[in-house]
């Protein structure tokens, strides 16, 4: 005797029915059914998702993994064009220059190559990113960047009227006073007394590339 399955799915249960057909293919009789009732997979208090728990900790890990492959390709690059040394310690006594005072210097003055390569190699470890997900294009991902150019165009101004060639001689600028109470720091963190001048360090660093 043939037989009729049929199911119903839903978002947290599943119904089914088992159907007997009859010589033309009509259900005839019920033979069975039933349903299954799931969880929703949701945290009873809050109301998200569990899988947004699983999710959060593996995007960050997913970064991590990058932002270490992309440091070891680029390291890979400089040695290969002799921005670097092969040598692991001659690379880690590179660590103890100052790479925006390098980035300022390297206007005026040539620099030896492998201090050219720590500049390179610190551009690429501060640099910025812009996604181009479609579901960052949020009404509140969109204020952001509205925010963010509105800070880089500042930025630009500010960098022309003082006279700055590029983004690693106004770093400098920041930080090269001898005496350590005028010095102004190069990297902010959010908080509620300086959110507009953290703007403009992440315009900065997402156009760390422009220039040395």
């Amino acid at each position: 005797m043939a037989l009729r399955f049929a199911f119903d799915m839903g978002t947290a249960s599943l119904g089914w029915a088992v159907y007997e057909l009859d010589e033309k293919g009509l259900p005839a009789r019920l033979r069975n059914c039933g349903s299954r009732i799931f969880n929703d997979g949701r945290d009873p208090q809050s109301g998200e998702a569990n899988a947004k728990l699983r999710r959060e900790p593996l995007a960050m890990r997913r970064r991590q993994d990058r932002y270490i492959q992309r440091r070891r390709h680029v390291m890979a690059c400089l040695i290969d064009v002799g921005l670097m040394p092969e040598d692991e310690r001659e690379r880690k006594d590179l660590v103890q220059l100052n790479p925006y005072k390098l980035r300022a210097h390297a206007l005026r003055e040539a620099l030896p190559l492998y201090h050219l390569g720590r500049a390179f190699f610190h551009i690429n470890k501060r640099r910025g990113f812009k996604s181009n997900r479609k579901t960052d294009l949020s009404e509140n991902n969109a204020k952001e960047s509205g925010a963010m150019a509105d800070a880089a165009k500042r930025l630009s101004e500010r960098l022309e009227r003082e006279g700055y060639e590029t983004l690693g001689a106004f770093l400098y600028a920041r930080q090269k006073h001898q005496d350590v109470r005028q010095r102004q720091p190069v990297r902010i963190r959010m908080d509620a007394d300086n959110k507009q001048e953290l703007y403009e360090f992440l315009s900065l660093t997402a156009n760390a590339g422009g220039g040395i």
